[in-house]
């Protein structure tokens, strides 16, 4: 339905004049269809109409891809790569009217959000750098030393714009890294003073389950501990170092924590289990205690799983798209007619 009513629209060369910030900003459909993420839109009227890649905004001299990195469109950028070679060459080195390159668009900081990402400041950071990293690769070297009117290059204006968010992120995680030291020295004190009695006489299963929590709950303190004593952390290191940090502490304490709970199964199955009476109280043990594994799981392990997986991402999730971006984009379209 989308690409049927693009089709239908007189979307070139017609033009649409768009208030933001104070300033007028001539458009085409075309950039218009690329600001909102919409990909099928942007790829019929390439497909149909391919001089219109070479559409930029009137006034700010944004062409497709500016408009795509500044405003998060990666699977916009992707459709824009796949396009002619000479094409992507020429449009990568344009700069808009302010002097910015491509590069200097990624490194400012987005007032948007990743779609399909949970809120957080340490992995909105964590998209913030990816998107820089990876606009950095598609670009020649000289692009972050190049200066924009203001005389300012692409690695100043990241530090400069994303100064409050590292703050942030740095209290962030220094509070998180002291509630895990806390817990995990519980965790660990537990299995230690356990270590020095008779373990042996409740079984193997005991004693191999009292010796991994203790290993695992050593190994999550001295994670957290090497983090939070760590000086503060630079902007690189919100791209793949303290993620993978953090999951590893984050699943030690999360093993030890099973581990102590199965120990404890073990202990009361190896006392009560021949007399059939205990065996209701086992399982009540059982539904009881089980839970406490399964919330944390469920509660923290989903955005572990996130920082982890986009650890190793090449190309960055786009932003969230906002629900009535389609019939903006027709509305907006019908006012240039």
């Amino acid at each position: 339905m989308e690409v049927q009513n693009v089709e239908n629209t007189k979307y070139y060369p017609e033009k649409d004049m768009e208030i933001q910030g104070g300033r007028i900003k001539i458009s085409t459909a075309l950039l218009i269809a690329a600001k909102n993420g919409l990909v099928k839109a942007v790829k019929k009227i390439l497909d149909d109409i391919p001089v219109s890649i070479h559409d930029k905004l009137l006034i700010e001299k944004k062409n497709i891809v500016h408009v795509a990195i500044e405003e998060r469109q990666s699977e916009v950028l992707e459709e824009v790569k796949k396009r002619k070679h000479k094409h992507w060459l020429v449009l990568r080195e344009k700069l808009d009217a302010d002097g910015n390159n491509a590069l200097h668009l990624a490194a400012k900081q987005s007032k948007y959000i990743a779609s399909g990402i949970q809120s957080g400041t340490i992995m909105q950071m964590q998209w913030e750098i990816l998107w820089f990293e990876y606009v950095k690769e598609s670009m020649p070297p000289y692009f972050i030393s190049q200066p924009n009117k203001k005389g300012e290059t692409p690695g100043e204006i990241f530090t400069n714009e994303h100064m409050n968010l590292i703050n942030d992120c740095d209290n962030t995680v220094k509070d998180m890294c002291g509630s895990y030291m806390v817990a995990s020295t519980l965790v660990t004190g537990s299995s230690f003073s356990v270590s020095f009695q008779n373990i042996h006489r409740f079984g193997q299963t005991f004693s191999i389950s009292v010796l991994i929590s203790f290993l695992f709950s050593i190994t999550s303190l001295t994670t957290f501990l090497a983090i939070y004593l760590s000086r503060k952390v630079q902007p690189k290191g919100f791209r793949r170092s303290l993620p993978l940090k953090l999951c590893l502490g984050t699943i030690s304490f999360l093993a030890s924590l099973i581990s102590m709970l199965v120990s404890f199964y073990a202990a009361l199955s190896h006392d009560l289990h021949p007399q059939e009476k205990y065996k209701p109280m086992i399982i009540s043990y059982v539904v009881v205690l089980s839970p406490v594994a399964l919330i944390y799981m469920f509660t923290q392990l989903p955005l572990y799983w996130h920082l982890f997986l986009s650890s190793f991402k090449k190309v960055p999730k786009p932003r969230i798209v906002e629900e009535d971006n389609i019939s903006r984009f027709f509305q907006d379209s019908r006012m240039a007619q």
